[in-house]
């Protein structure tokens, strides 16, 4: 008994490495994985200027698809759901339909490249960028595009 008391901090020594280098191995897969997503990340601003009124800029590392903006006024369900075409890193697309309207909140629900779901939203110049879908599930036939709206041919 008293010889397995003494071997005790020599088979704990010995079995340290193998322990530091799977928690190694861990935290570098996890480190990998969260580079891996952020260099593809979309972020999406909405912005509104005098001369042209609203706009949505993508300024995150990747391509923003499947991109929907809505609306909300102070209280009440986001609506008015309008498909958008997808934006490379730095495009910038106007929301001619919003022309230079006064509203309290708008967003914008979108995914990467593969396929993790984004949503941005913007009240009072004040932008906040979230993983995961943020906004009410519409049926397909009630997204509005983007042509449709603003009339285009």
């Amino acid at each position: 008994m008293q010889d397995l008391k003494r071997g005790l901090p020599t088979r704990i020594l010995s079995v340290l490495p193998l322990i530091l280098s799977g928690l190694a191995l861990v935290v570098s897969f996890l480190s990998f994985q969260l580079t891996a997503v952020r260099n593809v990340k979309p972020a999406l601003t909405i912005i509104y200027q005098n001369d042209t009124g609203w706009s949505l800029t993508n300024i995150g590392n990747g391509p923003a698809l499947n991109v929907i903006v809505a609306q909300r006024e102070t209280e009440g369900e986001w609506s008015n759901p309008v498909r958008v075409r997808p934006l490379a890193l730095g495009a910038m697309i106007r929301l001619g339909w919003l022309d230079h309207t006064n509203i309290k909140w708008l967003g914008a629900a979108y995914t990467d490249i593969d396929g993790r779901r984004y949503s941005s939203t913007t009240t009072e110049d004040l932008t906040t960028v979230q993983t995961g879908n943020a906004f009410p599930h519409w049926r397909e036939q009630d997204i509005r595009k983007q042509w449709q709206v603003e009339g285009i041919r």
